[in-house]
């Protein structure tokens, strides 16, 4: 069993964030209201109402309807009354979201595509080891302390979205989303690579697998709400095609089940205190005018308690290896 590895063309990569066919007529006007306070650059006071006309003159209102499947778009609620935003929702300026078609694509650049190009990753090499995720179960394999961090970080992430979608803070649930995929991109799969390199089947590879493929089909399925192109495609190529008794849409799942089991905050805080450590030293080596690929003999960190051997087998690696891009 293989997965889908088509290159996606530009058109494509197109339809999964806008999809298609674009709204036409007045079908959004005569239900969509708006229920977060948006700002553009050129004008600080949006709408409050737009369920009887979208033809609005408004400063940004172009780059709601041009960029309507982003995380940072997906403020509308259909056939609902919302109202109005009180004097003290005014006020809270840092709640509201800098909403304008720059800010749209660079959503775009750093989540949807950091998130695409992890999902790109994991099909290029379970393509290469012919890896099938329905021959194992994750509770089987043998977890490493990145591979639990990041499974802690994933049903954290689904906790704090389903509790945000709840209480309709929107973007409170995309930014949880988009910080869980920059984690997952920049931290788990970088410092992790090498585990998908090694030949032949081993515990250890699997393990990595699993992980990663239980990461990225929670988050589609969490995601689903407000990428659901891109979800969709996804999940039907890293589920329905090796799982034909699965649903056929990522629509048609329960929102994923938050596994208490494994979140570990502990665990979660002390991995932050490593990335810390890490960018500190990055800024210490630019300070130093230090090359990034050359390796320390030696690298003091003052902490104020004792550090597991794991994570300074994590740093040490980073900062003493040749190449390490550190």
């Amino acid at each position: 069993m293989s997965f889908v590895n088509k290159p996606v063309q530009k058109k494509d990569a197109m339809q999964l964030v806008t999809g298609q066919p674009v709204f036409t007529g007045d079908l959004v006007s005569k239900n969509a209201l708006v229920v977060k306070i948006l700002h553009s650059p050129h004008a600080n006071a949006m709408i409050e109402d737009i369920n009887t006309s979208i033809a609005m003159k408004v400063p940004g209102i172009e780059a709601i309807f041009t960029y309507k499947d982003v995380p940072q778009n997906r403020f509308t609620m259909a056939g609902q009354t919302y109202p109005e935003p009180s004097p003290h929702d005014r006020l809270i300026l840092d709640q509201h979201v800098r909403f304008h078609g720059d800010a749209v694509v660079e959503g775009q650049r750093k989540y949807m595509g950091t998130l695409w190009n992890t999902y790109a990753f994991y099909v290029l090499y379970a393509n290469i080891d012919k890896f099938d995720p329905t021959k194992y179960n994750l509770e089987d394999c043998k977890l490493t302390v990145m591979d639990k961090w990041l499974l802690s970080k994933l049903y954290s992430m689904v906790k704090a979205v389903d509790d945000n979608l709840a209480n309709y803070k929107i973007p409170e649930a995309a930014k949880a989303l988009q910080e869980f995929t920059d984690e997952m991109s920049n931290w788990y799969v970088r410092r992790g690579r090498e585990r998908y390199w090694v030949q032949g089947e081993t515990d250890d590879k699997t393990a990595a697998y699993m992980t990663l493929y239980t990461a990225l089909t929670v988050t589609a399925k969490t995601a689903a709400p407000m990428i659901p192109f891109m979800a969709e495609a996804i999940y039907r190529n890293l589920v329905c095609n090796v799982d034909k008794t699965a649903p056929e849409s990522v629509h048609l799942c329960d929102f994923p089940v938050i596994r208490e089991d494994l979140i570990d905050k502990e665990l979660e805080k002390n991995m932050d205190e490593v990335v810390d450590i890490v960018v500190l030293g990055r800024a210490a080596r630019n300070g130093s005018n230090l090359k990034n690929r050359q390796p320390l003999n030696t690298m003091y960190v003052n902490c104020d308690k004792k550090v597991e051997g794991y994570f300074i087998d994590i740093i040490s690696v980073l900062f003493s290896r040749s190449g390490s891009g550190v």
